[in-house]
């Protein structure tokens, strides 16, 4: 009896750590960018918290990473989120197509209290995304990471970007699900965010009303959490490439069983300071939930443990 107890609970422990994702919770707005999902040429804040986009010149209707895409001339095009409020740890994430070599802003707020992600090749030809954070002159961060090869190679490539100012090099960058090496750092400090002295602009870089650093190419599936995303979830949205719809983040970026992930998983089970068991789940699926099969010593386990 003691040993069912035993083997039911472990099961209930692995079957929680399998858990679907919910990668809705902690989103503060995402834009799909898909033309079903506009008012006028707008794009709508799919999580209804109201950061509904007010766009300048940027064009609707270009083929995206999932449905379709804003497109970016470089010349003033950009997508005001009226977003200020950061707090905490935050990660953005988003689709982007180039061929640019110039330093652009993707997504990006300047001023006194500043947040910026800004794409460039720099000098040595190397593909570069720069952080930089400030809160006041002698507060701020800033980080290069070289990223790719090739971002700029006019094929779409998923960024995440994570920023914790509770450490002082808390920079993490996901370049196609992956990622990148520790970054070099210009600046480094730790800070509690004020809010933004402008909203985010999605395309260029707000600066007191103007827009500057104006990117050119494509963006897609562009979301703001107040967490940090985990490399799990990550991978998720990244989803081999494929991307991920907006409505499908609640269920692992799986809308049915083609999308499903089946993994196994084995541990060791101490009887006492000398006996151990193997327990090993096979087939266990992440997206639907279903149950697997459970194997004790190798054995397929029907309520019976020798």
């Amino acid at each position: 009896m003691t040993k069912k107890i035993l083997i039911f609970g472990l099961v209930l422990i692995l079957l929680s750590s399998f858990a679907v994702a919910d990668l809705t919770a902690d989103l503060e707005w995402y834009y799909s960018f898909d033309d079903a999902d506009l008012t006028g040429s707008d794009p709508d804040d799919m999580t209804g918290n109201g950061y509904d986009g007010v766009t300048n010149d940027a064009t609707t209707g270009a083929t995206g990473i999932v449905g379709e895409s804003f497109s970016y001339d470089g010349n003033d095009d950009y997508v005001d989120t009226g977003f200020t409020g950061i707090s905490g740890t935050t990660t953005s994430c988003y689709w982007l197509k180039t061929t640019a070599i110039t330093q652009q802003a993707v997504l990006s707020s300047d001023g006194a209290t500043r947040y910026e992600w800004l794409w460039n090749k720099d000098g040595s030809g190397d593909d570069k995304y720069r952080g930089y954070i400030k809160i006041s002159n002698s507060v701020k961060q800033r980080t290069d990471v070289t990223v790719g090869p090739n971002l700029n190679d006019g094929n779409w490539h998923h960024i995440c970007l994570v920023m914790d100012p509770s450490d002082s090099t808390g920079f993490t960058l996901y370049f196609d699900g992956v990622a990148e090496a520790d970054p070099s750092y210009s600046h480094s400090n730790t800070f509690t965010w004020p809010s933004l002295t402008y909203s985010l602009y999605v395309g260029a870089s707000h600066n007191g009303g103007s827009a500057t650093q104006d990117f050119t190419g494509n963006i897609d599936e562009m979301g703001f959490w107040m967490k940090e995303l985990s490399p799990a979830d990550v991978a998720l949205l990244y989803n081999s490439g494929a991307g991920c719809a907006y409505a499908t983040l609640a269920t692992n970026c799986s809308s049915g069983s083609s999308s499903s992930v089946s993994t196994n998983y084995t541990s060791t089970v101490f009887e006492d300071s000398t006996t151990e068991h193997t327990l090993t789940f096979e087939n266990y699926n992440t997206t639907s939930n279903s149950t697997a099969t459970l194997y004790w010593n190798g054995t397929e386990y029907n309520g019976t443990i020798n």
